[in-house]
């Protein structure tokens, strides 16, 4: 009977091979987790240029005294939101959607507060979130781990000016929304 010489590989080839892998993956890793960063900063600014044509609508609305869609909780129920003075100029959710208001905003110039409110709420309960840390990605008030993040603000009783953050205190995304 003759035996076969089997040859396996030598602890050095082995070492060798795992140095090489070692290697490479210390040049890779960073590279790859920079990307990822890069990505989640452009996920920011993206969401931030979306939400300039969103308040624009929701702004037209407010200067007009006309109502808007809102989405009102978790389960995606759609509501209906109307000026306080809606049933005096006409402009009601009943006439304008067809169906019963739920919640009023002040009229123009007094409700840009509530309209910014009622477009984060419309944002949290569709989902949007922070790429980095999955904190709510609309917010009014921009703190220190609030990269991530879009920071709505009143600029005047027709405006609301949008800075997207990425990863440090330096805008991504700057714009200024007016009505019209």
């Amino acid at each position: 009977m003759r035996v076969k010489d089997v040859r396996g590989f030598t602890l050095l080839e082995l070492m060798v091979v795992i140095a090489v892998v070692s290697l490479l993956s210390a040049i890779a890793l960073p590279a790859y987790l920079g990307h990822m960063d890069k990505s989640k900063a452009r996920t920011t600014q993206t969401s931030a240029k979306a939400a300039v044509a969103d308040l624009q609508v929701y702004l037209d609305a407010y200067m007009a005294g006309d109502p808007y869609l809102i989405i009102g909780d978790a389960l995606g129920t759609q509501s209906c939101v109307e000026s306080s003075i809606a049933v005096t100029t006409g402009n009601t959710c009943l006439a304008i959607f067809n169906q019963p208001s739920v919640v009023t905003y002040p009229a123009y110039p007094a409700g840009m507060s509530t309209v910014i409110s009622h477009f984060m709420y419309n944002s949290k309960y569709k989902g949007d979130k922070s790429a980095f840390k999955g904190l709510p990605l609309f917010v009014t008030s921009h703190g220190p781990d609030g990269y991530g993040q879009v920071l709505l603000s009143p600029s005047d009783s027709k405006s609301i000016v949008v800075l997207a953050y990425a990863m440090n205190s330096t805008p991504v995304f700057s714009q200024i929304v007016t009505a019209r």
